[in-house]
């Protein structure tokens, strides 16, 4: 699904290039109108001038720092806070769970120096794991512990209005470390072992 736009843009001109015979076939003065603009437009010199200009222009105001792109994904999902807080507490997240959404956020900042739960990409994680394990601990469903436990997770990097953030708060064995209005992290008062992480 994360590269559907680019399919769409890929396929577009492959759709109507096949599309283009029936057209012709049923519809032959429409299909006359959209050659003779084709014809129109392969004429004009305009688009050899204002490409390459529009491109200077671009290319200008982003080395003049002048475009409002962003150069870092802090704040986006996980908040310049959250991952300042990670950043000076680093060895505390060598086990830790964290919401799909946070998952690419925590890789681009801190890999390969922490490893993530779980990222957007769920699918690639297999339906076991998914529904056996992130999916009973995300929406806080019976056997949530016992995924805890089984992994040995000592940290939570959570979205603040995700389902599990609730249940981390209202345990006695997770204290709140960090939060903010998009993130809140927590530690476990005692570790439970350390398995494998899944891969």
């Amino acid at each position: 699904m994360r590269h559907m736009n680019l399919f769409a843009i890929v396929a577009a001109p492959i759709i109507a290039r096949e599309l283009s015979v029936p057209v012709a076939r049923w519809f032959p003065r429409f299909d006359a109108r959209c050659r003779a603009i084709a014809l129109e437009q392969s004429a004009l010199r305009a688009p050899l001038l204002y490409f390459p200009a529009l491109g200077a222009v671009f290319l200008a105001l982003s080395l003049a720092s002048a475009l409002p792109f962003p150069q870092t994904l802090d704040g986006m999902q996980l908040t310049r806070g959250a991952a300042e807080f990670i950043v000076h507490r680093r060895a505390q997240f060598e086990r830790a769970f964290n919401t799909d959404d946070l998952g690419g956020s925590l890789i681009y900042r801190f890999w390969p120096d922490l490893r993530i739960f779980v990222d957007d990409r769920i699918a690639v994680y297999g339906d076991d794991f998914i529904m056996n394990s992130y999916f009973k601990v995300f929406y806080a469903k019976p056997g949530w512990r016992d995924v805890l436990d089984r992994y040995g997770l000592t940290a939570a990097v959570v979205s603040k209005d995700a389902l599990c953030t609730q249940l981390l708060r209202d345990s006695a064995d997770w204290k709140i470390a960090y939060e903010d209005d998009k993130n809140a992290i927590f530690f476990r008062a005692a570790a439970n072992g350390s398995p494998r992480l899944p891969r």
